[in-house]
């Protein structure tokens, strides 16, 4: 009875037999889109593959094909944090490079700047808008210009506070001291000024 016991507990899966089975997918997964780019470039096109795959969309397709041209890291298809979808648009060496390394992200915090490395799982989707900027990654000055321009937004943005008033009343002229947001009561209500 022990033998059983003993010969079941080495049987039994570990996570190294899932993460070697994952592995092994992601070889295929490179196969598949090199064996796909081969039929493309003998003049079939997606559709035409799509049709003799009807469980393949053309959508996951087009990701295969950019996985067997080189241009997209076969991980970034089961990652499901918001980074991922931004690395698609990196060249294949950048995406490799944060998938392995991380990125920088730039944080200011009243007149202290700190440079992090974060994992690109940890990005948050804000983090991610800062970072990243279409097709690349945004430097240390991009960032800081990123951050400052969203602040400058956020200013204009402002409700109109009754402590201070953000326009004066100049004859028939209005003049805004600062950038505002107005309801139509106070649009009707600064109409009313000019015309007393």
């Amino acid at each position: 009875m022990k033998n059983t016991v003993a010969t079941t507990a080495t049987t039994a899966p570990t996570i190294q037999d899932f993460t070697d089975l994952v592995n092994q997918g992601g070889e295929c997964w490179k196969k598949a889109g090199g064996i796909l780019v081969a039929l493309l470039d003998g003049g079939l096109s997606l559709d035409d593959v799509a049709e003799q795959c009807p469980r393949i969309s053309v959508p996951t397709l087009t990701r295969f094909e950019q996985i067997g041209r080189g241009h997209l890291s076969y991980e970034l298809l089961t990652c499901e944090y918001p980074a991922a979808r931004y690395m698609a648009r990196l060249s294949f060496s950048e995406q490799r490079r944060v998938l392995e390394g991380g990125i920088e992200v730039i944080t200011i915090d009243g007149n202290r700047t700190e440079m992090l490395q974060v994992s690109a799982e940890n990005l948050t989707p804000s983090q991610c808008r800062q970072v990243f900027d279409g097709n690349v990654i945004r430097g240390a000055g991009g960032q800081k210009s990123y951050i400052t321009s969203k602040a400058q937004d956020a200013r204009i943005m402002d409700p109109i506070d009754a402590v201070t008033n953000p326009y004066s009343v100049r004859g028939r002229r209005v003049v805004f001291n600062r950038g505002c947001e107005l309801t139509a009561g106070q649009i009707i209500r600064i109409l009313a000024e000019i015309e007393k």
